[in-house]
């Protein structure tokens, strides 16, 4: 993935996601999943949501987490108005983007 207006490359491998300056190829932060990586969402130009099976995060482009919250096994989710609405068997989780 690249994240646009930022020159990072973001790659996703084995358990982990790798920043990548595309300027300079060199790794800006390797992030540890906790759990199976469902996607990554670009929310503006300074913020990535992480989707994982079980943990939602958000980063900057230096890697660092300002926002998280661990979910039970997400089985579904959708975006409306800036928001993120996660399922889980038992649960619904808000995430505010």
């Amino acid at each position: 993935m690249f994240w646009i207006d930022k020159n990072i490359v973001i790659i996703s491998f084995d358990s982990s996601i790798y920043l990548i300056d595309n300027k300079e190829c060199r790794v800006i932060e390797e992030i540890e999943l906790t759990s199976p990586l469902i996607g990554l969402y670009q929310i503006n130009e300074n913020k990535m949501l992480v989707l994982e099976e079980t943990y939602v995060r958000t980063i900057n482009p230096n890697g660092k987490i300002v926002q998280d919250m661990k979910t039970d096994l997400i089985e579904d989710f959708n975006f409306q108005d800036h928001i993120l609405y996660v399922f889980a068997e038992d649960n619904k989780y808000i995430y505010k983007l």
